[in-house]
């Protein structure tokens, strides 16, 4: 028995297949229907599982079901831990947490065995539920350790929040939080890297003066339309959106204050810039770190393997000697004319620990003492003692290698800094590790706004707390902290775990079953162009009619209600929230907040696709639609494909089709899946299993079909869209072609109310949605030129009725050009955008020039001179440009039409 799929309808059948080769049979999918129904018409290889039926012309292919990762659930039985000591109940004090808040969200402690220390010790727990059931625990022992239960979920901390609100009736609140700009890094187990390319793994936490590396609670990225506060002094800097938290420290204990609070406060605060790592330690001993570090700046290490080094200074040949005498490593010692005494060890000597480049994979290993070590014996080497002062200086020319020491005196108590040095013999670097210095003061700081258009990025951590650098300075800084938002007295409250980021949000999808059910939203996004946008987003995602807007007045967001007028006034501003009217009727307060945001930084322009002579002419708006027409084989859907990939890989939107005309689904796939690879579709473009399942997987994850075996009219296709909105998130719409939406009418008998109250529906439905929706509609046929090329067709060209044109958000118009000889379809032409309903932020229309690049379906601006056409061949995904497979893989060529996906030079409409 084997199941099969049929790619024309998406239906599964069970067969019976028991022979090698060809199974001859009745097709599953159309022998029913039929007078003879036992014809066998349909042929399925169970070597190949293929299957095709000669009749309906259906193809098949065994169904292999998607299988779900499985978790392992925690094996202990959960149990009432919450009755914690009092030295766990004051560390969390110390926090700004208090016990009632511990009680609520079943913190508690038990003994555990912790694989850092290889015993068990008592930890405090914090356990993850969903639906009531115990999915994963976290827990944390007095030594900074955290471990989470072996292969189970890594679900949201609170997430039962949502179910709560469900069955209690209550309203959930939905927030969201604050970041850093681009270029700021974090520290790894695999050593420094940039936020905006973190994906995943443990990052460096602090908690009260310790640093241990750990996973995040989730990854923030988000647009931010606003002012960053650059605060900087000779040894310290800090860039971050206004109301991010920064970690301060005064009389009482740490605590922290948001950028924008310090900038303009008159109090006095440490900011901590290190911490202590005491880690299980790397497999090295002491002479061997040593020898690591010595190597690594006076040896040379040659391709043979051979290791060797020169010195002048006494002190450097007894040091070098003694540790290899300890290590037993056989080496020859010469003295050389010079003066010079080299110091050679032969290959084989098995250490494979020592290089020219320190690898930083080690730092999250170290303990402290080696930490204490490395610093030390680093002086002896490429450091010097500082007279007068209690400081140590290193110089290299590799600055890899001067970040591996700024980075461990920073996990050893010293604050450090980096300094470019430069001279006739040549630039390196240097860094000075001061001994009694662990803190800046905010007395000497300097404030600065400084304006940003683009995303932020955060990590929210368990400790509330990171290590980041920026400018080449290391610092301690605070982020997100759940139990803050908890504590302030507000039960019902999830925060969107990547900022004002819309269009994927696969913390939504995964959960959209449980939220649905949610009554009520109180939705206290920021107050900024962005924030403003995801609140749309998530209204038209959750339902208008269940969505109330909490009006934050001149503030930010709720953290600035709190800080400047408490936790009374965080509770009013969420009772106040006003519910969506469904009457359509607004006063201005209602859309107060957006008129601040609009005043202070202009109405939102539409999105632009990175082509700069097209964005000049259009850009792109939700809550609107295009028509597209063209001549025939113009192009038009592959154009309309290229700007929804475009839409998508930018800006994060989500595509779904209605386009009969592009079946069967394989075929409109593998053109989808073009863009985005920058090859074509098949083995013997690119034969990389990698490649093609990493695109595969972004496609599948972005796109989504509707495809019923017969035309369905328009009602039920924005019905199947508005399911894509909610379920899935989608964004931007496709209906290809208009003449394939089934009517129940007689489209003659008044063609002309047909297309205005269909055209109507369409306007609703993207208002209501705030989706962007493409409508194709074939032109009338066209009067051939006199040189017998087709003309560019206009929007009143269309079928049907001028409304396609009055109606309208965008009118565009597509045409290819022909040989003057052949009449061929070449791959270059021209795009006409007629009309951009608002000039002012859809864009000034006009012709934009083309050329299609028939190997990936992308198109780029014709530059009208003698330069030569640059084209895009890589891939978005993977960021690598396109090579061709190896030799047994030859491309075959394939013409402008082929490439366009026309069969014929001309096309019936």
């Amino acid at each position: 028995m084997e199941t099969i799929i049929s790619l024309t309808t998406r239906q599964l059948y069970d067969i019976v297949a028991d022979k090698h080769g060809e199974n001859q049979q009745p097709c599953p999918e159309c022998s029913h229907n039929r007078r003879k129904k036992n014809i066998k018409c349909f042929s399925y290889n169970v070597e190949k599982e293929l299957g095709y039926c000669n009749h309906c012309e259906a193809s098949f292919v065994k169904h292999q079901p998607h299988e779900e990762k499985q978790y392992i659930k925690p094996t202990i039985e959960f149990k009432n831990f919450t009755k914690v000591s009092d030295s766990v109940v004051k560390y969390f004090e110390g926090r700004g947490i208090s016990q009632r808040t511990l009680l609520q969200m079943k913190i508690g402690e038990k003994s555990e065995w912790m694989p850092q220390i290889e015993k068990e010790s008592n930890c405090i727990m914090f356990p993850y539920f969903k639906d009531g059931e115990l999915i994963n625990v976290k827990y944390r022992d007095g030594k900074k350790n955290f471990k989470l239960s072996s292969g189970a979920e890594l679900i949201w901390y609170n997430y039962d929040a949502i179910q709560k609100c469900i069955d209690d009736s209550a309203e959930l609140v939905i927030v969201e939080g604050e970041c850093f700009p681009a270029g700021t890094e974090i520290l790894t187990e695999k050593g420094w890297i940039n936020l905006e390319n973190y994906t995943a793994g443990k990052v460096a936490q602090f908690e009260n003066g310790n640093i241990n590396f750990e996973n995040p609670i989730c990854r923030i990225e988000k647009e931010y339309h606003d002012y960053l506060i650059e605060i900087k002094s000779k040894g310290y800097y800090s860039l971050t959106t206004k109301n991010h938290n920064l970690l301060l420290k005064n009389k009482k204990g740490y605590t922290k204050r948001t950028a924008e609070f310090l900038s303009t406060s008159k109090g006095v605060f440490d900011i901590p810039r290190v911490g202590i790592l005491d880690a299980k330690g790397i497999n090295l001993s002491d002479d061997q770190i040593r020898l690591m570090l010595a190597t690594c700046a006076d040896f040379t290490f040659r391709k043979s393997g051979d290791i060797y080094g020169c010195f002048l200074k006494q002190r450097k040949v007894d040091r070098i000697t003694e540790i290899l005498d300890r290590l037993n490593i056989r080496y020859a010692k010469n003295l050389m004319k010079n003066g010079y005494t080299a110091i050679f060890i032969h290959r084989g000597h098995g250490l494979d620990y020592c290089s020219k480049i320190f690898n930083h994979e080690l730092i999250s290993k170290l303990s402290t003492e080696q930490c204490k070590l490395i610093i030390e014996e680093m002086v002896l080497w490429d450091g010097n003692y500082v007279k007068g002062r209690k400081q140590y200086e290193f110089s290299s020319k590799h600055y890899s290698n001067i970040s591996f020491i700024q980075t461990i005196s920073h996990l050893s108590g010293y604050v450090s800094t980096v300094m470019k040095r430069k001279n006739k013999f040549g630039e390196w670097y240097k860094c000075s590790v001061l001994l009694n210095k662990s803190k800046s003061n905010t007395q000497a700081l300097k404030f600065e706004k400084i304006p940003h258009i683009g995303k932020v990025y955060c990590v929210q951590m368990p400790a509330g707390n990171l290590l980041v650098r920026q400018n080449g300075i290391i610092t301690v800084t605070g982020n997100c902290d759940a139990l803050a938002v908890i504590q302030s007295g507000i039960d019902y409250v999830i925060s969107v775990p990547n900022g004002a980021s819309i269009g994927k949000m696969d913390y939504f999808d995964s959960s959209f079953e449980l939220i649905n059910k949610v009554k009520t939203f109180i939705i206290a996004t920021d107050n900024d162009l962005k924030g403003v946008e995801l609140k749309n987003d998530l209204v038209r995602r959750l339902g208008f009619e269940k969505c109330k807007i909490a009006n934050l007045r001149a503030f930010k967001d709720l953290n600035e209600v709190l800080v400047s007028e408490g936790v009374e006034s965080v509770k009013n501003t969420i009772l106040n929230a006003k519910l969506l009217r469904l009457s359509d009727i607004y006063e201005v307060s209602d859309f107060e907040s957006e008129l601040d945001a609009y005043f202070e930084h202009g109405l939102p322009q539409g999105k632009k696709i990175d082509i700069p002579e097209l964005d000049d002419k259009i850009r792109w708006l939700t809550g609107h639609y295009a028509t597209v027409s063209g001549s025939p084989t113009s192009g038009k859907s592959e154009f309309v494909d290229f700007i929804c990939a475009k839409l998508n890989i930018i800006h994060g939107w989500k595509v779904g089709y209605y386009s009969p005309e592009s079946a069967p689904l394989p075929v409109h796939f593998s053109k989808v899946f073009s863009k985005f690879s920058g090859f074509k579709f098949g083995k013997q473009y690119n034969n990389s299993e990698s490649d093609r399942y990493t695109v595969q997987d972004y496609v599948k994850d972005n796109y989504y079909w509707v495809a019923p075996v017969d035309d369905i009219n328009l009602d039920e296709i924005l019905k199947r869209f508005e399911y894509l909105v909610k379920a899935k998130g989608v964004k931007v719409f496709v209906i290809d072609p208009f003449n394939r939406i089934e009517t129940d009418q007689d489209y003659n008998h008044d063609k002309l109310l047909y297309i205005k109250k269909t055209l109507k529906k369409i306007i609703s439905f993207c208002k209501k949605n705030d989706a962007l929706l493409f409508l194709i509609a074939h032109p009338t046929k066209l009067q051939k030129m006199k040189d017998g090329k087709y003309p560019m067709a206009t929007m009143y060209d269309i079928s049907g009725s001028a409304d396609f044109f009055n109606m309208t958000s965008y009118g565009i118009s597509v045409r290819r050009e022909q040989d003057d000889n052949t009449m061929e379809f070449l791959s270059h032409g021209q795009v006409a955008i007629s009309k951009a309903k608002l000039n002012e932020t859809m864009g000034k229309t006009g012709v934009w020039e083309f050329r299609y690049n028939i190997n990936n379906g992308r198109y780029v601006s014709d530059i009208m001179d003698d330069r030569a056409t640059v084209y895009d061949n890589s891939n978005w995904i993977t960021k690598e440009e396109y090579k061709e497979p190896e030799k047994e893989y030859k491309i075959p060529t394939v013409t402008p039409n082929e490439a366009f996906g026309d069969s014929f030079p001309e096309l019936q409409f």
